[in-house]
């Protein structure tokens, strides 16, 4: 299904719209008597940015579809780091303190604390990016552990992401790709500078841990003739004060900006591509209630995304002043 709207400065075509399938044995039917019998459960869920988001509404959404209604039969014990990854090992203590039937997660050092802390908790990752390669399970087919759920995949997308700038700055050359050093984004780094010599352009690397770094990586970028800029992340946790500061700082270099998901273009990246992140989050509630009804994470097979969108910020286009083609 392709479909396009604009919504407050934001164009957005979705792409791909097949549905995510890798899990088809271990779709849920629609609620019964099963999650009634639970008494009251407990699901803990860990934001590396803002406690409030749309992801965590949407999974709320899911859980509700499959009969858990809040202060009923589940009740949700939200905690958030706000982009502090130090605050991660303290705030997955106080859940498993609680303690919780299940923490939720859609972010990479907030997978990670919750690994640390525990091997028979089990966590539900919402579209956390390579899964496999940074060690948080055996395989998608067999993750073996306590963990679960649903990957992104956003290095196989490298490419694309190359190829939809390529086609707005037809005369793009030179592409500026930062790192973020916590968030294991090592593979996206490497297809994108794998995929750059076919679509003639040259990779300009730089790394950053924190906003001040990503300030000096901008002025980099600038002084290396960078036309464009790609962000590998998801950087510094992403809360909405730290994407809007990336967003400005690379609007005020005059680098037209590539993101991986659309919570970037909403605080003022130029575009991004990739999967669905609210969708994943509301099919997370599939994992966690068939886990509350006693299946074991260690069998799930980890879910791929083949949900794709396109979001541009026609607002950040005109700041820079482009022309966004019109298909």
């Amino acid at each position: 299904m392709n479909r396009r709207s604009f919504l407050r400065g934001a164009a957005m075509l979705g792409a791909s719209a097949a549905g995510l399938g890798a899990l088809s044995a271990c779709d849920v039917r629609p609620a019964n008597s099963g999650a009634r019998s639970v008494k009251v459960a407990r699901v803990g869920v860990l934001a590396g940015g803002a406690i409030q988001s749309h992801n965590n509404d949407a999974f709320y959404q899911g859980m509700r579809g499959l009969g858990w209604v809040e202060r009923q039969n589940v009740t949700f014990e939200v905690r958030a780091s706000e982009g502090d990854t130090t605050k991660l090992p303290s705030l997955v203590a106080e859940l498993l303190g609680l303690p919780v039937d299940v923490i939720v997660t859609g972010n990479l050092p907030a997978a990670q604390a919750a690994q640390r802390a525990t091997r028979t908790t089990p966590i539900v990752l919402a579209g956390v990016a390579e899964p496999v390669s940074v060690g948080l399970v055996g395989s998608l087919a067999y993750p073996g552990g306590n963990v679960t759920g649903l990957a992104r995949l956003p290095a196989q997308l490298a490419a694309k992401r190359l190829e939809i700038l390529k086609e707005m700055l037809p005369g793009l050359v030179r592409v500026a790709a930062l790192w973020d050093l916590s968030a294991g984004a090592g593979l996206q780094l490497d297809e994108t500078q794998a995929a750059a010599p076919g679509l003639g352009l040259q990779i300009q690397v730089l790394t950053a841990k924190s906003l001040r770094d990503f300030e000096a990586a901008v002025a980099a970028a600038s002084r290396g003739r960078a036309e464009a800029v790609t962000l590998h992340g998801p950087l510094f946790g992403a809360p909405v004060t730290s994407t809007r500061i990336l967003a400005d700082l690379a609007v005020r270099a005059r680098l037209p900006s590539m993101a991986i998901e659309k919570q970037y273009v909403e605080s003022g990246v130029l575009v991004s591509y990739g999967e669905n992140v609210t969708e994943i989050f509301r099919r997370a509630a599939i994992y966690v209630d068939k886990i509350l009804r006693g299946v074991n994470p260690a069998g799930l097979p980890i879910e791929q995304s083949t949900d794709f969108e396109l979001v541009i910020n026609s607002t950040t286009a005109q700041a820079l002043g482009l022309t966004i083609p019109p298909s």
